[in-house]
C-alpha cells in the first residue's frame, strides 16, 4: 500500500552517493580519456623516450578498475581507492624533492604534483567518511585508523 512513496534503494541501502563521489567518478572517467589519447599519441609517435609504456599500462588499468568500482559501488574499491591514494601523496611529497635541469620542466611537474596531491587527499577525506563506507557497504577498514 505505501511502497509507491518508498525510495528504490541501492544494493546497498541508499538511495543517493554520498556528497563529492560524482566529482571523483568523473575525474576518473577525464583521466582514463586523456590517458588513452596520451597513450595512443606515445605509442603512435614514440613520445615519452624515457617512459616504460608497460608502466604506463598497468597505472592505466588500475585507473580502469577504480572506476569501474566506483560505478558499480563494489565494496573493494574503497580499500583500492584509499592505498591509491596514500600512495599518491607519499608520491607527490617525494617528486617535490626532485630537482629538475630546466624551469620549464619544474613548474609543469610542481603543478602536476599539487594538482595529484590535492585529488588524492580529496579521495582519503570523501571514502574515509562513514556516509561512503555506508554506501558501499564497508563495515570498517582496520589500516591507518580509518
Amino acid at each position: 500500500m505505501g511502497e509507491s512513496n518508498m525510495v528504490q534503494k541501492t544494493e546497498y541501502g541508499k538511495a543517493n552517493p554520498p556528497k563529492g563521489l560524482k566529482l571523483i567518478e568523473d575525474a576518473y572517467f577525464a583521466i582514463i580519456i586523456f590517458l588513452t589519447l596520451a597513450l595512443v599519441a606515445k605509442i603512435t609517435f614514440k613520445f615519452g623516450n624515457g617512459i616504460n609504456i608497460l608502466e604506463s599500462l598497468i597505472g592505466y588499468c588500475l585507473l580502469i578498475v577504480i572506476y569501474y568500482g566506483i560505478k558499480k559501488t563494489k565494496q573493494w574499491v574503497v580499500l583500492l581507492v584509499l592505498l591509491f591514494s596514500y600512495w599518491g601523496v607519499v608520491r607527490s611529497v617525494l617528486d617535490f624533492l626532485t630537482s629538475y635541469p630546466d624551469i620549464i620542466q619544474l613548474i609543469v611537474s610542481r603543478a602536476v604534483d599539487t594538482a595529484f596531491l590535492c585529488f588524492c587527499c580529496y579521495q582519503i577525506y570523501i571514502f574515509s567518511k562513514k556516509e561512503t563506507k555506508e554506501y558501499f557497504g564497508v563495515k570498517g577498514i582496520g589500516i591507518i585508523g580509518i
